[in-house]
């Protein structure tokens, strides 16, 4: 009963690090915008959106981020990409017509 006892101890605490992340790491957005939404595809696309309508996509992970035109000028507040170049983006018009 000590062995199986010590064993799962062991186990708990010995596999804890094994499945441990990197560090956040800070990077630098080319918008000054504040940013809302983040999706990534797989590992190395991603996009993320915010105000002004501003979209910015990320093909190596996160480490440089390129503007996209997104073609309007209000918030995105949510998005929803089906692959790399067919996505949607939630935003709504605060001038008439409203919606």
């Amino acid at each position: 009963m000590k062995i199986l006892l010590s064993l799962l101890i062991f186990l708990f605490l010995g596999t804890g690090s094994v499945f441990t992340q990197g560090k956040w790491q800070k990077i630098t957005s080319p918008v000054s915008t504040a940013l809302y939404k983040v999706q990534f595809l797989d590992s190395l696309v991603g996009y993320a959106a915010g105000d002004s309508g501003v979209i910015i996509k990320t093909t190596n992970g996160g480490q440089n981020w390129k503007v996209q035109n997104s073609g309007i000028n209000t918030p995105i507040y949510d998005l929803f990409f089906l692959n790399e170049n067919v996505g949607w983006g939630v935003t709504w018009r605060l001038t008439p017509p409203y919606g």
